[in-house]
């Protein structure tokens, strides 16, 4: 069974065989345990879009999450609701640094930061729970845009689906200006400004998407994130490596190289040592 976590967003769709789906947030139980999720080492793919402190505390959209001042009211609502105590931004972190290692399919939605100077500086950044994510995306020049047109998709792409979905629906409102380093581009604005990519940055891996504007496009976005295989993600590619070996090895070894070439090793070399 697949468990899959989707934070800010839903999947209203038809169920997917073998898939289990959790829309939860990334607040802590002792806060409110129903709407927490599990530790994200525990699933298999995890979504995270933090549109709004609710959004990502919560799972969902909530009453304030269009509110200038969302966090005080949130706080006025319930005390326990404020940031400080709902959120553990370092163990959600470690968590997450877990899950990547372990091959979860990671896939961070781009948002507004919403910053909010209460009790302390704050920003919905903090829902990504990956400081480097947070990083990458302030230096690429996040734009707010209204878009309907799109530019050039890989159609190779994993996520190629859900651009074709979100052009069909012509919605779509942000991207990246300079993505830089670090960050291969699979889709794109008319003007040549990256609505989406795979982010490689050092041991943080996984994929930055523009948001799904409508529900059939959040239906769309699991379904390709689900598709993806862990393997997929996490394991560099070998262009080459030289096998050295004694002749009574050479059996083992010729197997082994036969097995690195199907799984996309470029070139193997033997070198019999005597």
């Amino acid at each position: 069974m697949k468990r899959v976590l989707t934070v800010g967003l839903t999947y209203t769709g038809d169920k997917i065989e073998g898939v289990e789906i959790e829309n939860l947030g990334l607040c802590q139980p002792d806060v409110d345990r129903e709407r927490a999720a599990y530790p994200l080492y525990e699933y298999d793919t995890i979504i995270v879009n933090p549109e709004s402190y609710t959004h990502f505390l919560f799972g969902k959209a909530g009453e304030f999450s269009n509110e200038l001042y969302e966090l005080g009211k949130l706080k006025g609502q319930n005390d326990r609701y404020d940031l400080d105590s709902a959120f553990d931004g370092e163990d959600r972190r470690k968590e997450m640094e877990a899950a990547t290692a372990d091959g979860a399919t990671v896939v961070w939605c781009l948002s507004e930061p919403k910053r909010a100077n209460f009790f302390g500086y704050r920003e919905t950044y903090l829902g990504y729970v990956a400081p480097k994510v947070t990083s990458f995306v302030k230096r690429a020049e996040l734009l707010v845009k209204k878009g309907r047109r799109m530019g050039p998709v890989d159609p190779d792409s994993p996520f190629a689906r859900y651009f074709e979905v979100l052009s069909r629906t012509g919605s779509w409102s942000l991207c990246l200006s300079d993505p830089g380093e670090g960050y291969a581009s699979i889709a794109a604005t008319p003007e040549g400004y990256s609505l989406g990519g795979q982010v490689t940055l050092g041991t943080t891996m996984g994929w930055l998407l523009t948001p799904p504007t409508l529900q059939e496009a959040q239906n769309q976005l699991v379904r390709d994130s689900v598709a993806l295989e862990k393997a997929d993600l996490v394991h560099e590619k070998y262009h080459g490596i030289f096998l050295s070996h004694t002749g009574v090895d050479k059996p083992f070894v010729r197997q082994l190289r036969k097995d690195l070439l199907a799984h996309g090793v470029e070139h193997v070399w033997l070198l019999v040592v005597d």
